[in-house]
């Protein structure tokens, strides 16, 4: 069985980043063995392990899963062809939840369905985007940014002013609510108003004495009466 001694100098004796330890029947014990190391300082450099054919099981790809979701150097792993199956999959589905350094995983020949096999490379490939993301930031800080030529020579353009913050949820909510208080008051005046014309006295409205004679001439069917102006 290996030791953490043994992977400490296998590990001393490569450039320090990539550890191969495939073709070795490690086993579940050896699996726990590697997983202790993962989670010790020694291992704060390795980049790189290999596991194929080492005959892991569920339980292995558990225990190297509890190392995992603490790890944050290990950029590559490859687990191929050893029977870790769906169980094992999802137990390192759940440590590449925490985990944002894995970037390549290689589980081959381990009887895993299509959609726990998706499960895991849904974080790989985020972890991937979040590492080229970490390296352009990187390269931006290495590029020479060149000094900006005196006043005198060249002025430089104005600034334009920064354009005014997107309003918030809560700023568009405080809006919508100011606006239906005015409207409230509004509607409230209204129906005041209305209150007031309904329930004051109707107006007399002025009527003239228009004589039989002229009611003919207008063609009115009366004899003598008061006809009200708006009739007319």
């Amino acid at each position: 069985m290996i030791t953490v001694e043994e992977i400490h100098d296998m590990l001393d004796n490569s450039d320090g980043t990539d550890l191969d330890l495939s073709y070795r029947n490690l086993g579940v014990t050896g699996a726990r063995v590697v997983s202790i190391f993962l989670a010790s300082d020694a291992a704060s450099s390795l980049v790189y392990l290999n596991l194929t054919r080492n005959d892991l099981g569920v339980r292995g790809a558990k225990a190297l899963a509890a190392a995992l979701a603490g790890n944050a150097t290990l950029r590559e792993l490859h687990l191929d062809y050893n029977d870790i199956g769906n169980a094992g999959a999802r137990a390192l589905a759940e440590a590449l939840e925490s985990n944002l350094t894995l970037a390549h995983l290689n589980m081959y020949g381990n009887n895993i369905d299509v959609d726990e096999m998706e499960n895991c490379q849904r974080f790989i490939r985020r972890n991937k985007e979040y590492a080229e993301g970490q390296d352009f930031g990187e390269k931006l800080e290495e590029v020479e940014v060149p000094s900006s030529p005196s006043p005198t020579s060249h002025p430089s353009p104005p600034s334009s002013p920064s354009p005014a913050p997107a309003p918030t949820l809560g700023d568009r909510v405080t809006a919508a609510v100011d606006t239906l208080r005015v409207l409230r008051a509004r509607l409230t005046r209204l129906l005041d108003l209305s209150d007031r014309a309904l329930s004051a006295p109707a107006p007399r409205l002025p009527c003239i004495i228009i004589p039989t004679r002229q009611c003919e001439i207008l063609g009115l069917n009366v004899r003598l009466g008061f006809v009200c102006p708006a009739t007319l």
